[in-house]
């Protein structure tokens, strides 16, 4: 019997939604409704070549001659496209994504130079029917980063040093973070986000994880940290990290994923952190760097992460409690990015949820 298991997939251009629904609150945008299932076939190889799940691609139904493979335990259906959202004629991309119950909280950002960002709600209550309730524009901010308690949303990325107020370019101090009650969602505007957010000391907020009463935030490529502050926003701690990629409450203190850009390392890591920031532990991703594009880790059952890797596709790793320092990670299962479906030319896989 086919399982199901909720999985938001981020594409560059759009939010890919599988297995997802909703409630019949106003709908802001113009999703577009699918029923497509997709199969995972195997991979083209040279003739001999013993091929395992793991070395995947997705298709949707009917394409190409590649065998599906049957034992695939999870029915894959995609059954909504969200278009990007509109900020200021700017049409933002999907950056990253956190399911929560039954709604979704999907932020935005703008490739390049130009800061455009957003702040999504997408309740799927219905599995075939989700629909957008709430959309914040941001004209003056990337958002990279969104974590929700049950009191507070917050969410984390670059401000636009054209609207923060001092900004000095030999100090380029533009990544922020701001929170907003989850009782306010509805009536918060870009200025109330503008008004109460707080600059960190990097050139852009990257993830956000909540232990206890600190938060965690990751910052990078240039000049990463790792920041610690208080769950009201007041900076604590700060220990330095080559790009970090992403970051979630994880044991005893909180699992990051590093990228290569401006870490002076050639592959990148999955790193265990210590409640005070300190490194624990490591495991090496090959092949994996993400220089300047979302990459995302969310950890399930304290065993296995699910990393969306930009350029390197969507993995499963086993956190192995045995690793050494500089062991390379376990992979469960791989999906490559889609090259050439009737849906997308190319893609980087920047986030997933389950």
């Amino acid at each position: 019997m086919k399982r199901t298991m909720v999985i938001f997939v981020m594409l560059v251009t759009a939010v890919a939604v599988l297995i997802t629904g909703c409630n019949p609150w106003r709908n802001v945008g113009e999703i577009v409704y699918l029923d497509e299932e997709v199969y995972v076939y195997e991979e083209d190889v040279p003739a001999g070549s013993v091929v395992g799940v793991s070395e995947s691609r997705v298709a949707p139904r009917g394409r190409g001659n590649r065998r599906r493979i049957d034992e695939f335990e999870y029915r894959i259906v995609r059954v909504a496209q969200v278009p990007p959202v509109d900020v200021a004629g700017t049409e933002v991309q999907a950056n990253d994504i956190l399911i929560e119950g039954n709604v979704a909280y999907v932020v935005y950002n703008t490739a390049g130079d130009t800061f455009r960002g957003a702040l999504q709600v997408v309740d799927f209550r219905r599995p075939d029917h989700p629909v957008i309730t709430v959309e914040i524009g941001l004209p003056s901010a990337d958002v990279n980063a969104v974590m929700v308690t049950n009191t507070d949303i917050y969410i984390a990325g670059a401000w636009d040093p054209d609207d923060i107020t001092g900004y000095d370019p030999a100090n380029p101090d533009r990544a922020f973070i701001a929170r907003i009650g989850l009782d306010e969602l509805g009536d918060v505007t870009a200025a109330d986000i503008s008004a109460n957010k707080v600059i960190l000391d990097s050139f852009a907020a990257t993830g956000i994880a909540i232990k206890g009463d600190s938060l965690f935030v990751s910052t990078g490529a240039l000049d990463g940290e790792l920041e610690i502050l208080t769950i009201s926003l007041e900076q604590t701690t700060s220990v330095a990290y080559g790009d970090l990629r992403d970051i979630e409450a994880y044991r005893g203190g909180v699992i990051a994923l590093q990228g290569t850009d401006n870490s002076g390392l050639l592959d990148g890591r999955v790193l265990t952190v210590g409640q005070d920031g300190a490194e624990k532990a490591q495991l090496v991703i090959a092949d994996f760097g993400s220089p300047e594009k979302k990459a995302t880790i969310e950890v399930y059952g304290n065993k296995y992460a699910f990393l969306g890797l930009s350029e390197a596709g969507f993995q499963i790793v086993y956190l192995r409690d045995e690793s050494e320092v500089g062991d390379p990670v376990e992979s469960v299962f791989t999906i490559v990015n889609p090259i050439g479906l009737d849906w997308t030319t190319k893609t980087d896989t920047n986030s997933a949820s389950y």
